[in-house]
């Protein structure tokens, strides 16, 4: 399970451009924890790797009705992405 903190760096990342820019750009894991906490938002390595994880598998998989009725903001998917982004660049970087 995603830490909260984690989940909000990643739905601020979500709106805003620059910080999400910076994440892509991120060579360490350490890179996107200090990124986290210079917007306010603590969470360890193993949290970030939690976290992006489920953001992929969240990505991977259909959702149900009422998920979808509950995110119809959109704010949710977004996040997801960058959740996403993050593990797909720490695979390929060979972070985890």
């Amino acid at each position: 399970m995603a830490s909260q903190a984690f989940i909000d760096f990643c739905g601020k990342a979500a709106e805003d451009a620059d910080l999400a820019k910076k994440i892509e750009a991120a060579q360490t894991p350490a890179d996107i924890i200090a990124l986290g906490a210079a917007s306010g938002f603590v969470f360890s390595e193993e949290e970030l790797k939690q976290g992006s994880q489920a953001a992929s598998e969240q990505e991977e998989r259909e959702l149900s009705e009422g998920e979808l009725t509950a995110v119809s903001g959109g704010w949710f998917f977004a996040a997801v992405k960058i959740g996403f982004a993050i593990f797909k660049g720490g695979r390929k970087r060979g972070w985890w």
